[in-house]
């Protein structure tokens, strides 16, 4: 059987670059070469962590960066293969982002000469071998030359490709930069909210990534070099545009793994078909725990599991593992198993937005009990009935509620702040994180009825757990409504409380003396 009969369709392709006969891409971590037309492509390198790969202007040799010995270092190596020759020797991670536009320097992102590690700066490297050369500029992260050389499309703050970001609008957002290298001045080429980055210099144009569109999704964006208003060229709605870059035969970048290709005259997109001949990872049973995300020890022999999206229950006499939810397109987090070992609790975005959902573990039904429309929520804790549920949003907001719901319209139509003054005090059983453990002052307010929770310090107790910190049972009793959620506000005080609840007011006693030197550590913003 040839190579091409034996090849198959390559997905998850990452980094490409193209020159004016061929396009190199990353994939399974090692570069590749594949014709600018696509077809089946060539291994190029075998030892991992390569990626970020950049044709040389005529062509004939790729700068790229590679993980070796734990650090991310530059190198240069012929397109026809061969061993590797490395850039760089500094300990401070390299990162390639091109060439200048007569092939003798490579363009480099290093902090090795930085103030701070979390920014870097550009660099010129000799592809023969050399000492660097840093641009006149404090910052820098990508870049892209002018034909002549003269001029750097550039940007200063991080991309967040690497961490998937999306619709950030906030300081830390990229833009472009224009330096002149003869007069050493600049001056910024984009503004807006959305982030800018990824240059790319072709002609008299300058294409961009962006999400200043209406879709707020990553798309290619062009601005004359000249300036002017950017305009926007693809409009993918449900995906991003990913690693763009560009050279002498275009522009190619990725959307959901597969490699396309935009041809900067007719400004159409088509794709890059690739196939893939080598040899395909055979399945079989690996250790995997170290790709557990959130554990949860159960009790009748279960233990609930987190990863990958996805909860899994444990048998952990057999160590049987069953996918309980299974679902591809969402995102399931923070399992919890409940005492009686029926029920497994967790969060799920299958609509959007983190929802408490419960699975009925001999069913393996799942109902969903909430209808969140925005924030986060964090590990459910059940009650020792395993007829009560409580947890914690990103506001800090406690959320009581009562598992026996009918539905989830039901249960969050009582998510409501409580009735009634509600204040506890915590038991200090030492510190945590280095720092003394502040005592809380607990403020709710509960719905009237005796036939909820009832012990409104264990609520506290499991759905705080902070610092191993311990608070006593039956200290609080106040009763809430059996089918809903209740939520409780949390503010921190450094004056320790009397238990109050309903009328009663609380009493305050004098400040703990840890209270008091961590006042004079952090005294806080003046009254």
């Amino acid at each position: 059987m040839n190579a091409a009969a034996a090849a198959a369709p390559a997905g998850l392709i990452r980094y490409p670059d193209i020159s004016a006969r061929e396009i190199v891409f990353t994939y399974a971590d090692d570069l590749w070469l594949v014709a600018r037309d696509g077809g089946v492509a060539r291994r190029l390198t075998s030892s991992g962590g390569d990626k970020r790969a950049r044709f040389s202007p005529d062509g004939t040799r790729l700068a790229y960066s590679a993980l070796r010995d734990g650090r991310s270092q530059a190198f240069v190596l012929d397109r026809a293969g061969g061993v590797p020759r490395p850039l760089s020797h500094h300990p401070a991670p390299t990162r390639v982002a091109g060439w200048t536009p007569d092939g003798r320097s490579v363009l480099v992102a290093s902090t090795m000469a930085s103030e701070r590690p979390n920014f870097n700066r550009l660099f010129l490297m000799p592809p023969d071998g050399g000492l660097p050369e840093a641009l006149p500029l404090p910052f820098g992260e990508t870049g892209a030359f002018s034909p002549d050389g003269r001029l750097l499309a550039y940007t200063w703050q991080r991309d967040q490709q690497e961490e998937s970001w999306k619709r950030y609008r906030g300081g830390r957002a990229p833009k472009l930069w224009l330096f002149d290298r003869s007069s050493g001045t600049t001056r910024p080429l984009t503004d807006g909210a959305s982030p800018d980055s990824e240059p790319i210099w072709i002609g008299t144009r300058i294409y961009f990534l962006s999400e200043r569109g209406a879709e707020q999704r990553s798309n290619l964006w062009v601005v004359d070099a000249a300036g002017g208003a950017p305009r926007q060229l693809t409009r993918y709605a449900d995906v991003d545009v990913r690693f763009p870059s560009g050279g002498s035969g275009g522009i190619v970048f990725t959307i959901a793994g597969r490699l396309m290709r935009l041809d900067p005259a007719t400004e159409r997109v088509s794709a890059v078909e690739v196939e893939i001949a080598d040899e395909r990872p055979a399945p079989g049973a690996r250790a995997v725990g170290d790709q557990f995300v959130n554990v949860d020890a159960g009790a009748a022999g279960q233990a609930a599991i987190e990863a990958h999206g996805d909860v899994f229950t444990l048998a952990v006499a057999s160590g049987a593992a069953q996918n309980r939810s299974a679902t591809p397109n969402a995102a399931e987090r923070f399992p919890a198993l409940a005492p009686d070992g029926r029920t497994l609790a967790y969060f799920s975005d299958a609509d959007g937005e983190y929802q408490l959902v419960l699975r009925d573990l001999a069913s393996n039904q799942a109902r969903t009990l909430t209808r969140f429309t925005e924030g986060l929520r964090f590990k459910p804790q059940w009650s020792p009935d395993s007829r009560q549920i409580v947890f914690i949003d990103w506001r800090g907001d406690l959320h009581l509620g009562h598992v026996e719901s009918a539905d989830h319209d039901a249960a969050q139509d009582q998510l409501q702040l409580l009735r009634g003054l509600v204040e506890h005090e915590e038991e200090r059983i030492g510190a945590g994180l280095g720092q003394p453990i502040l005592q809380r002052r607990i403020r709710g307010e509960h719905r009237g009825g005796a036939d909820g929770f009832g012990d409104l310090a264990f609520a506290l107790r499991v759905g705080l757990g902070v610092g191993g910190l311990v608070l006593g049972r039956g200290l609080v009793r106040c009763g809430f409504r059996r089918s809903g959620f209740g939520r409780f506000r949390l503010r921190l005080r450094r004056l320790r409380t009397r238990v109050a609840c309903g009328s009663r007011r609380h009493q305050r006693q004098q400040p703990h003396p840890d209270d008091q030197r961590a006042q004079r550590l952090h005294p806080g913003p003046p009254q």
